[in-house]
């Protein structure tokens, strides 16, 4: 990290099922030195955020300029599939199952 940089920490799902606890910061040290802010981010602190964001995004991405990528699988007998392979971090962006 450069000093002054901010870390956020969104999302639990690799850990959900994890049978040992997740490494820490290895040197705490660092975040004070570099005088790093580290913050946690929940969606449910932005609710009414919601309608304008949904207006900016959708018009970025028919602009081109916010480009994703998403794992398919195809098929309503591949959901479990699907949905084991997302808990394993198998997929690239978000996880969809085409019906």
């Amino acid at each position: 990290m450069k000093n002054f940089g901010r870390i956020i920490i969104c999302g639990r799902i690799s850990q959900m099922n994890s049978t040992s606890a997740p490494a820490g910061l290895k040197n705490m040290a660092h975040v004070l030195v570099k005088r790093l802010t580290i913050k946690g981010f929940l969606i449910f602190d932005h609710e009414n955020d919601n309608e304008p964001f949904e207006t900016d995004m959708r018009n970025w991405i028919s602009e081109g300029k916010i480009k994703f990528k998403e794992t398919i699988y195809e098929n309503i007998e591949n959901a479990p599939k699907a949905f084991i392979d997302l808990l394993n971090g198998k997929n690239l962006g978000k996880m969809l199952v085409k019906i």
